[in-house]
């Protein structure tokens, strides 16, 4: 509409200043100017033909405004019928919208109440495991030295035969404890088929066990000695076994092994020191070699770390090349994750023909676990379980 007010505009500006330009020619001609000038004015003023043509083009203005003005009209009814169709066209999208929503609400609803009794019953049973876990670690922690080796006995002649002290701290001879087990208290092997085990004072009451239990009840009796080395303010503590040599002429005599008639001796055996700092006693596993059988199969024996185990990840690192000795004959066997004990860790590689796949400590039991290729333990699993029942009572996932 603007364009076309701006042409009639200027085609009503060119006959108005035409004419007004042809009037001034003419004043520049005539000699007689004013009157001249005032005889145009009143011609111009009263030509009939002027006015025809501004009356002229107010009327084609007025049509022009009256067009586009009902033009406009026309387009904005147009666009607010669209408009109304469109918002009556959103109203409907809302309303099954909000039906949609309030049935999906709804079964938000009822599954939420299923979902709620399913978080607690499995809350329920994660308690449940946790608890059986604690208990377990607990036994761990409890058998990790017998009470009763505190008696007369063991104060008074236990400790002081099995241990010597030297400049720095006390030695402790383990050989001493196997000593005592076979010739004092006569405990002895005892094959077992069932994997259950069983506590310190049961293996003694009962007068032995299997190896698993053997390895239990020699770091019970180990504990016993170094804490007592410990309460003696000993800076450092020096292990000692014995192993096989060739020369005939070397023994190693049995401390508690004797009668009136004789000493009982090992033949070609010397006594050798574990490494320095290797003190923390622990129960190893698996694919070893029995000296019951002597042949390669399920036993158990006894590793010592220079740190304490404390997770699964410390299992590899800890027990590399930290020292073995048999509980049943004190004797020592090499290093783990060595050729002179040729004796592995599991790990990825599961080719060792001699392994360990199993670790009890005097706080948690480790296992090997051939699905997942890594280490786990009670411990490590009572941490999965809290973790995942906080999971489920976080309000944010819930």
């Amino acid at each position: 509409m603007n364009w076309w007010f701006i042409k009639v505009l200027t085609v009503y500006w060119i006959i108005y200043w035409g004419n007004i330009y042809i009037f001034i020619q003419a004043i520049l001609y005539d000699g007689r100017k004013e009157e001249v000038f005032e005889q145009k004015m009143k011609k111009i003023l009263n030509s009939k033909k002027l006015n025809k043509i501004l009356i002229g083009l107010l009327v084609v203005l007025g049509a022009c405004f009256l067009y586009y003005a009902t033009l406009f009209q026309g387009n904005s009814i147009i666009q607010l019928s669209q408009t109304q169709a469109e918002l009556d066209n959103l109203q409907a999208e809302f309303e099954l919208l909000s039906t949609e929503c309030g049935e999906v609400s709804e079964r938000y609803n009822q599954l939420s109440e299923g979902v709620d009794e399913e978080i607690e019953t499995t809350i329920e049973m994660i308690e449940e495991y946790q608890q059986e876990m604690a208990q377990s670690l607990a036994w761990f922690s409890e058998n990790q030295e017998w009470e009763d080796l505190d008696s007369e006995f063991y104060s008074r002649s236990f400790e002081h035969v099995c241990t010597t002290k030297i400049d720095t701290g006390y030695e402790i001879d383990l050989n001493c404890i196997v000593s005592y087990n076979d010739c004092y208290e006569n405990l002895i092997y005892i094959s077992d088929t069932n994997e259950e085990l069983i506590s310190v004072e049961q293996f003694f009451d009962q007068g032995g066990g299997d190896c698993e239990d053997y390895a239990m009840f020699f770091k019970a009796e180990y504990n016993y000695l170094k804490n007592v080395c410990l309460e003696n303010e000993a800076e450092t503590i020096i292990l000692t076994a014995w192993q096989f040599t060739e020369d005939y002429w070397e023994q190693i005599y049995l401390p508690f092994c004797t009668d009136d008639y004789y000493q009982y001796y090992i033949a070609s055996a010397i006594e050798v020191e574990l490494p320095q700092d290797y003190i923390y006693p622990n129960v190893v596993c698996g694919l070893l070699l029995d000296p019951n059988t002597e042949e390669v199969g399920g036993h158990c024996m006894n590793s010592f770390t220079k740190e304490i185990i404390e997770s699964p990840n410390d299992v590899i690192e800890f027990l590399d090349k930290s020292p073995l000795v048999e509980p049943q004959t004190g004797q020592y066997l090499g290093l783990i994750n060595d050729e002179s004990s040729g004796i592995y860790i599991l790990d990825e590689n599961e080719n060792y023909e001699s392994y360990i796949n199993m670790v009890i400590t005097d706080y948690d039991h480790y296992l090997y676990s051939e699905e997942y290729s890594q280490w786990m333990s009670y411990g490590y699993f009572y941490d999965e379980l809290e973790e995942s029942k906080e999971f489920l009572l976080d309000p944010m996932v819930n």
